[in-house]
């Protein structure tokens, strides 16, 4: 019998313990409010409004939070916790979530991006030292505005120079990208295809680091499904700023591809 109280005493200890570490992993998370600094920025267009959209999210210190937009402010929203520990002060938040890697903790530009109609995810950060998180655009936006017959299915930019992805760092709120894993092209990946029409633009957005690129360093290849192209080199100098949409009003004819192809590097 003694054993068995014994027995009875140790399972309630056990479960108390159990409970305890419960409440500890359960304790309240902190509450963060996101807007955007500029209007030229992230994700969603309307007009000349951008906005947050349902099922954005965005890593802070490493945890993610969805985002909850505001009806009455576009660029205002509530971010609700989804995973990750609970992060104190002071705060680095990225949007998309999908830029901080939870495995190794450093922050990534994709080397592929994806289209979307009427949407770009140009990342953004926010630095501070509150729960009110206030983003902005921490790369420029080549917007393409194109014209023509038949099908992009992609569209890649080329640097000779200066690294267009790969691992970055979050400097006083701009990005620095780093020595290792950087690579110099980026792609928008266009699916099957978005349909070109002769009179009606087709808009593509693309971002890229802010730097000075110099003529001749950067080349945009535009490719349709049989990977027929339209390829265009820069002809000058290029400042590209952060949080700045640059457009590009081009009329797209597709070319069987040479031999001369630019490679990617």
């Amino acid at each position: 019998m003694k054993s068995f109280f014994k027995f009875i005493l140790a399972a309630l200890a056990a479960t108390a313990a159990l409970a305890s570490c419960t409440k500890q992993d359960d304790s309240p998370v902190k509450s963060f409010t996101a807007s955007i600094e500029h209007a030229q920025t992230k994700t969603t267009l309307d007009g000349d409004v951008v906005k947050w959209s349902n099922g954005d999210q965005v890593n802070i210190n490493g945890a993610v939070y969805s985002v909850e937009p505001s009806i009455e402010k576009p660029d205002y929203a509530k971010l609700a916790y989804i995973r990750g520990s609970v992060p104190d002060a002071p705060y680095i938040a990225v949007y998309p979530a999908s830029f901080y890697d939870l495995e190794t903790g450093n922050y990534y530009l994709p080397q592929e991006q994806e289209y979307e109609a009427g949407r770009f995810n140009a990342p953004m950060v926010a630095v501070s030292s509150d729960e009110n998180l206030s983003f902005s655009n921490v790369c420029g936006v080549l917007r393409f505005a194109l014209t023509g017959t038949g099908k992009v299915a992609e569209i890649e930019i080329n640097s000779e120079k200066l690294p267009l992805s790969g691992q970055f760092k979050v400097n006083n709120g701009s990005v620095v990208m780093q020595e290792q894993e950087k690579y110099n092209w980026i792609k928008l990946d266009c699916g099957r295809g978005v349909e070109l029409s002769p009179t009606a633009p087709a808009i593509f957005y693309v971002y890229l680091p802010a730097g000075t690129y110099t003529a001749g360093d950067l080349t945009v290849v535009v490719r349709n499904p049989d990977n027929w192209q339209y390829t265009k080199p820069t002809v000058q100098d290029a400042v590209v700023q952060s949080n700045h949409i640059y457009t590009f009003d081009w009329e797209v004819t597709f070319s069987e591809p040479g031999e001369d192809d630019h490679d990617r590097h």
